[in-house]
């Protein structure tokens, strides 16, 4: 089985360089720690790489299908995405600070210190009206579609609670729901809506 990762250059060059230290290959040591992190047994292949990977920041691992269903299943517990729960577990294993390639994130950890942030998302969930946000299996485009595979974060216009139309229950003017670990997405969104107008 293959998962495709991406992953930020720090992480990156991390894995690289414990791979030259290995004396083996970049899949060999990815997955040897994500096996060590979910239990899994893992037999490497022993290959050795006569040159390293790249500056790419994708990396494609052939992961027993055991494994690749723990990950799974540890990013539907933790209201995540396997990419992130790769790049927890290898950070951890690398020794070096969590991140996350996804923009406007309050990455791995947040200031809370809640892991993959799951608790700031919890406290702006979108539920009531669209703002805030929207998990793995949340979002579909019609009543008999499958779910869509993607989380997402909401936000419009910004509109006070106290806003009549709001209070008089129009659903499409609606306050939007911002994570208080994470206030530099609420400045970001209110710079951007400067410049537009």
């Amino acid at each position: 089985m293959s998962i495709l990762v991406r992953m930020p250059a720090s992480l990156k060059e991390a894995l690289v360089r414990e791979t030259a230290r290995e004396r083996s290959n970049v899949n060999d040591v990815a997955v040897g720690i994500l096996a060590d992190t979910f239990g899994v047994t893992y037999a490497p292949s022993g290959r050795r790489r006569k040159v390293l990977a790249g500056g790419s920041p994708v990396v494609l691992l052939r992961v027993p299908a055991k494994l690749k269903a723990e990950i799974q299943a540890e990013a539907s517990r933790s209201d995540t995405n396997a990419n992130d729960v790769i790049l927890a577990a290898l950070a951890d294993g690398l020794g070096v600070p969590p991140a996350s390639n996804r923009k406007g994130k309050g990455l791995m950890t947040t200031q809370n210190g809640s892991k993959n942030g799951k608790r700031a998302k919890e406290k702006v969930r979108a539920q009531g009206w669209h703002r805030g946000f929207l998990s793995v299996g949340q979002a579909k485009m019609y009543d008999e579609a499958k779910v869509d595979l993607k989380e997402s974060f909401v936000y419009g216009r910004e509109i006070a609670a106290d806003d009549p139309d709001f209070r008089a229950g129009d659903t499409l003017i609606v306050p939007n729901r911002w994570p208080a670990e994470s206030p530099d997405l609420k400045m970001r969104d209110a710079n951007v809506g400067k410049q537009a107008h």
